[in-house]
């Protein structure tokens, strides 16, 4: 998805502790306040809009700019799901994190919020082993 956006002018981005209530741009639940999360604000076309994450998406915002070069705001689950879907060996961890988005971050009976999860393997790791077995057969 990452290759048909457009690139933003200029961008800020930093980790802060809520002050207040936000609400995460990727699994759109309350970010509440004394809660850590990441914000990123984005000059485009002239307009600055501002996407704060909450620490736990933000695993599968941070998988996708290692693995696929950056990622589109409000789009993470569905990249993770595709990405799970293409490269199998890696699924688990992928599904993990795009079912926890799903979920708001809430533990499965109760309303508390699960830890940010692991991050997920690298492409890298399932690509490159299948290149290497190809130039040596």
């Amino acid at each position: 998805m990452i290759d048909i956006g457009e690139r933003a002018d200029a961008s800020i981005s930093h980790a802060r502790k809520a002050r207040k209530a936000h609400r995460c741009c990727e699994c759109f639940r309350r970010i509440a306040a004394g809660e850590h999360y990441h914000v990123e604000k984005i000059l485009f076309d002239g307009r600055w809009d501002t996407f704060r994450t909450c620490s736990q998406c933000r695993v599968a915002q941070l998988w996708l700019a290692e693995n696929c070069g950056g990622y589109v705001f409000e789009c993470a689950r569905e990249e993770m799901l595709e990405h799970a879907r293409e490269y199998r060996p890696l699924a688990f961890g992928l599904y993990r994190v795009a079912v926890g988005m799903r979920r708001g971050w809430r533990r499965f009976g109760r309303d508390e919020i699960m830890s940010p999860p692991k991050m997920p393997g690298s492409i890298a790791s399932v690509v490159e082993p299948r290149a290497a077995l190809g130039r040596h057969a």
